[in-house]
């Protein structure tokens, strides 16, 4: 499929930078510590789904030392999902709707990131099994 703009940056010299993403969507189902590849050449936002029931205290990438802390305790069968794209942040479960007001971090709520290449993950939680979900971003001079 094709590639939407995300945004559009004048660099140093004038040169015009374009963000955008490429059609598919990677995934990985780990277990607490996880590497991640991101393929593109620009940051890129993730979503975490969990699975329940257990607890999830918090989510952290070393690479960027962000880190989101959310301390929810799922119950068996919920699904938790935390997405941190900055324009659409949503935190749902399917049990209960938005749950935003039980996800809190360290300066910036919704603040993690991947960076090109690789990335560790660490997810903590208990009971859990998760999912991370990426589009691979790219900048582009055009």
């Amino acid at each position: 499929s094709g590639a939407s703009v995300r945004s559009i940056v004048r660099a140093s010299g004038g040169n015009l930078l374009v963000g955008f993403v490429k059609g598919s969507v990677a995934t990985t189902t780990a277990g607490v510590h996880t590497l991640v590849t991101v393929d593109g050449n620009a940051p890129s936002v993730p979503t975490f789904r969990f699975h329940g029931a257990g607890f999830v205290q918090s989510i952290r990438n070393e690479t960027t030392k962000q880190e989101v802390v959310i301390g929810y305790t799922l119950l068996a069968g919920e699904i938790l999902e935390i997405d941190l794209n900055t324009v659409n942040y949503r935190a749902t479960s399917n049990y209960y709707g938005d749950v935003r007001g039980r996800v809190f971090a360290f300066g910036s709520e919704t603040v993690l990131h991947l960076l090109p290449g690789l990335n560790n993950i660490y997810v903590y939680s208990t009971g859990t099994d998760f999912r991370i979900i990426w589009r691979d971003t790219f900048w582009s001079i055009d």
